[in-house]
């Protein structure tokens, strides 16, 4: 990370020409989450660090990506703990002021106008829905991010194979369906086996007028 933000805006400028010219259009970044001692341990270095550095390099990587044509994806909202999602559920339990510091200034700040896409975590938070994974929970997807915050773009789960959902309650053929009730865009697989979620999402569709529509 450079101590400057015009010289980070110039880095992430020239990533994304690189990207362009590998063909690619979209980037999975940059992590927005603000850093704590309830998540340095798992995010590390993927932070920016504090409030200030997360709004000044977050919004140099926005721009510097999709003023070159390369779409950012801000993630995970609305944050994680210091247990990985690879392995376990993160739980976190924030007061208002936190929550006001941790997701809505951050998040709010960044996604609008230039974002192309936010990511959800898997973590559940003690303030709201507190038994769903934030990206299952159309509280997190749809009043928050869609209505509160006014996003546009498209919002993405992370990985439905990982630990976090598959082993407490919420297996792929579960996730997947929940993500979309929930109101997400893209649900992420990181693993080959797609086809089993996709005929399941379809069967669905076929089965609930009120699903087809939201997959339409």
């Amino acid at each position: 990370l450079f101590r400057s933000v015009a010289l980070s805006f110039r880095l992430y400028s020239l990533q994304a020409v690189q990207m362009r010219a590998l063909g690619f259009h979209l980037n999975l970044a940059p992590v927005v989450e603000v850093k704590s001692e309830n998540n340095k341990d798992f995010l590390g270095d993927r932070s920016f660090g504090n409030l200030d550095e997360v709004l000044s390099y977050g919004r140099a990587a926005v721009n510097g990506f999709e003023n070159s044509g390369i779409g950012t994806v801000l993630k995970h909202f609305p944050g994680n703990s210091n247990t990985d999602p690879h392995t376990g559920l993160p739980e976190i339990s924030w007061s208002s002021e936190e929550l006001e510091q941790n997701i809505m200034i951050p998040f709010k700040s960044l996604c609008s106008p230039n974002a192309s896409g936010i990511l959800m975590s898997h973590a559940r938070l003690s303030l709201s829905d507190s038994h769903t994974p934030a990206c299952l929970s159309k509280y997190w997807v749809d009043d928050v991010l869609r209505k509160e915050f006014g996003y546009e773009g498209l919002v993405f789960s992370d990985d439905i194979f990982m630990a976090a959902l598959q082993e407490n309650g919420f297996p792929p053929e579960k996730a997947a369906v929940m993500a979309i009730e929930a109101g997400v865009d893209v649900i992420m697989l990181s693993e080959k086996r797609f086809a089993p979620i996709a005929r399941i999402l379809l069967n669905k569709a076929c089965e609930d007028e009120s699903f087809s529509k939201l997959i339409e």
